[in-house]
């Protein structure tokens, strides 16, 4: 992680996307999120070629703890393929975002924080496992 130059740290998230394209809607998996963007993943997937870097999409994200979408427009800065050639996701960075939208993602992005800390070892558990 030490070659990691975002400035703004990303948490593992449970939520999905809902992507229109045409009168075609993709749900898709979100695989983390930041207060500036979230990474897509399309993995098992075939590539899906009308996705593209660059391109502007909008996006309602949706949790199971949320009971209300985030709507966010994005822009599409990289994308990822498997060594297959299969689709294993994109990166989106949100857009003109509004006040009152930036507090959901705020919201949103603290409750991955919190579910993305880890428990503390077990009492007696040291780095052996052993209990010694």
């Amino acid at each position: 992680m030490d070659t990691d130059r975002r400035r703004h740290p990303r948490y593992d998230i449970m939520a999905q996307v809902r992507v229109l394209r045409g009168t075609v809607n993709y749900i898709l998996d979100v695989s983390n999120i930041s207060v500036v963007g979230l990474f897509v993943s399309t993995a098992g997937l075939p590539r899906m070629p009308w996705f593209r870097a660059g391109q502007r999409i909008e996006l309602d994200v949706f949790t199971p703890e949320e009971l209300e979408n985030i709507r966010v427009f994005g822009r599409i800065v990289r994308l990822e393929e498997g060594v297959d050639g299969a689709s294993r996701g994109f990166g989106v960075q949100f857009v003109d975002v509004d006040k009152d939208t930036q507090i959901k993602i705020d919201r949103l992005v603290e409750l991955a924080k919190v579910h993305s800390i880890q428990p503390p070892p077990l009492p007696g558990m040291g780095p052996g496992g052993n209990g010694d």
